[in-house]
């Protein structure tokens, strides 16, 4: 019987073998980078573009994450290691956010946003002193704002420089008419300045903003009493007392206040 000759254009099965193997590795391999090209974003600017859309949306944790990789394919970028410093600092990471300040500084010393963020992370590390004077830089850049205005009203006033901070505390309530926040610090300085009228309507109107706040209810009836109108005195510290449950210095001023008018 005779067989065919073979087909020298034919690979054999044992030829086959290594051929197929090679193709569905490289198969394997192709899907793996397709797979790994979706999750992670182009090495260039993909990190970077995470990062600002993270940043818009109030992702600080993931816009943290990208941006420390695109710095370090990018150490030289600047605004991002200053909108990174700015992440660091809403996350309360002072520590980093101080550190990414330096660097930022170094290259720019009057970048405004660094600036900000530098006053912002002094403050909450209680050096005062400094951070007014890069508020004051700040102020000589040209910088302004309610939110600048705010920060020195609020630092002069803890450092008991309560006619300075009048000015500033008084813009940043007035640019923010519902912050009882801010209504509170501007009633509290007046206070301290012997504007009682003043502190009595500031106080007053942050207590109608947000009459559940039981230490407002205390200011505003310290205020109160030292105006004379012990009644209305008596009934916010009555209300302090209630709505912090039972605190031991509300109650003190409504005893107090108790005495005083029954002796009348």
């Amino acid at each position: 019987m005779n067989r065919p000759a073979p087909n020298p254009h034919r690979p054999s099965a044992r030829d086959e073998g290594p051929v197929l193997l090679a193709a569905a590795a490289g198969l394997v391999a192709g899907l793996l980078a397709a797979v790994a090209a979706s999750a992670q974003p182009p090495l260039e600017t993909g990190h970077l573009q995470e990062a600002r859309r993270d940043l818009e949306a109030g992702r600080d944790s993931r816009a943290v994450f990208h941006l420390r990789r695109h710095l370090d394919r990018e150490p030289a970028d600047v605004d991002a290691r200053s909108d990174l410093a700015a992440a660091y600092q809403r996350l309360g990471l002072e520590g980093p956010a101080l550190r990414e300040l330096h660097l930022v500084l170094a290259e720019r010393p009057d970048e405004p946003g660094a600036l900000r963020v530098l006053a912002s992370v002094q403050e909450r590390r209680g050096r005062r002193e400094e951070a007014l004077e890069t508020i004051g830089r700040l102020r000589e850049l040209g910088e302004g704002g309610d939110l600048l205005d705010l920060s020195e009203g609020r630092l002069l006033f803890r450092l008991g420089r309560h006619g300075q901070a009048a000015g500033p505390l008084a813009r940043a309530a007035a640019a923010a008419p519902e912050s009882s926040e801010r209504l509170e610090l501007l009633g509290l300085n007046a206070l301290r300045l012997g504007d009682l009228d003043g502190a009595v309507a500031a106080l007053g109107r942050a207590v109608e903003l947000a009459p559940g706040d039981a230490s407002l209810r205390n200011n505003l009836g310290f205020a109160l009493e030292r105006t004379g109108e012990v009644e209305s005195a008596y009934l916010e510290y009555l209300e302090a007392e209630g709505r912090s449950g039972g605190n031991e210095r509300y109650a003190a001023n409504r005893i107090r206040l108790e005495r005083v008018v029954a002796q009348r």
